[in-house]
């Protein structure tokens, strides 16, 4: 693992959980209800699954002349 990637990896998904919660709040907000209005459909963040993924890509770069129109 490369040095100092957890620690950085657990600060973007605190960030990404915290927007997410935010975003539930302005949704329900834009139909009309309570910025709160939705909580009581997730569980306390200790019970939240916030997943992600981290995968290495091989691209090739001679394929990508096949995806991008001239």
């Amino acid at each position: 693992m490369l040095p100092g990637f957890k620690d950085v990896m657990e600060r973007y998904l605190a960030q990404v959980q915290a927007l997410g919660y935010k975003f539930i709040g302005l949704l329900a907000e834009a139909f009309g209800l309570p910025s709160d209005a939705l909580a009581r459909f997730y569980d306390s963040d200790e019970l939240m699954q916030h997943r992600s993924k981290v995968s290495a890509v091989q691209v090739n770069l001679f394929c990508l002349h096949d995806l991008i129109p001239v």
